[in-house]
């Protein structure tokens, strides 16, 4: 389902690029029309995400494994908040009112960072009680994640948008260009950490590779958005190279979501590796029992020759 959530929200990012192609000076027709479905798309996405992420923690629960039940109950709030977030961008960009759910996603995004330091901790102890080599541990990865999250939560606050980080109005260009740095931060980390997974081993290469693939088309998205909004704010009368500049960003976030929809497609546990469990070191073998005396060869008793009769 994850597939399906970033596949959907690829459809979303598209339509939004749509949006600001079709863009006029007075924000009508066909334009509009993109951006609420936009917004409506991106919706359902995250509605998609959170089911999907609730299965992930019934399947715990049948499980027994309650440590990572809270963990994952974390995530499930702070996608839950993600996605409210997202519905009230819909509704405000229906209404054509100022949008008020990037705040919420910002928070979600907050916490879905700290829930993943949650885990970095868990894991952090897990190693150091199960003596892991060094290089094969893999609580740091859990923490450079947690802080991309972070970094990410900080720029959807800064544009005030669940749906990209270009498909909204009213915002400064230098929020703009900030959102942009933050979001660039966000997925050069998030490349490291797929790196780093296939360096411990908890992650295939082809994975790893089609990760790379993904994140750097994203990191691409971000840069086309702080040149977006370093050479198109203030918008001038001939709105040409602000629909080109604006709509790239969105285009290219379609293209590294639709990249993560087929590698989560194509391998069901492209994701969940990250999640696997941290192995025991191996332990030394006990040592052999110190020596023994072996046992007394047992002897036959000689038979007593009887006594020879006296003589005649």
């Amino acid at each position: 389902m994850l597939a399906a959530a970033a596949a959907v929200g690829a459809l979303a990012a598209v339509l939004a690029g749509l949006s600001f192609a079709l863009a006029s000076v007075f924000d009508t027709g066909a334009a509009h029309d993109l951006r609420v479905g936009a917004a409506w798309i991106g919706f359902a996405a995250w509605l998609i995400a959170i089911v999907a992420v609730a299965r992930l923690g019934w399947q715990l629960i049948l499980e027994s494994r309650w440590t990572p039940v809270a963990e994952i109950g974390g995530v499930v709030i702070s996608v839950l908040l993600i996605t409210i977030g997202a519905l009230v961008d819909a509704l405000d960009v229906t209404g054509r009112r100022g949008s008020g759910g990037g705040v919420l996603a910002a928070v979600g995004f907050g916490l879905l960072g700290l829930a993943v330091l949650v885990v970095a901790a868990r894991q952090s102890i897990a190693e150091f009680r199960e003596n892991v080599q060094p290089h094969r541990r893999s609580a740091y990865l859990w923490s450079f994640g947690a802080g991309a999250a972070i970094l990410y939560a900080i720029a959807v606050g800064l544009t005030d948008t669940p749906l990209g980080l270009a498909g909204t109005t009213d915002v400064t260009q230098g929020d703009l260009i900030a959102s942009g740095v933050l979001a660039l931060l966000c997925w050069a980390v998030l490349i490291a950490v797929a790196a780093g997974a296939l360096r411990v081993g908890i992650a295939r290469l082809a994975t790893v590779q089609g990760l790379v693939v993904a994140l750097g088309i994203l990191v691409l998205s971000a840069i086309a958005l702080i040149v977006a909004a370093a050479t198109q704010i203030p918008v001038s009368a001939d709105l040409t190279g602000f629909r080109v500049a604006f709509s790239l960003p969105e285009f290219l976030l379609a293209v590294g979501l639709l990249v993560l929809a087929s590698i989560s497609a194509a391998r069901g546990d492209a994701f969940g590796g990250l999640a696997s469990r941290v192995q025991p070191a191996p332990r030394p073998a006990p040592a052999p029992p110190g020596p023994t005396t072996p046992p007394a060869a047992e002897t036959t008793p000689m038979p007593v020759s009887p006594p020879e009769p006296p003589g005649v």
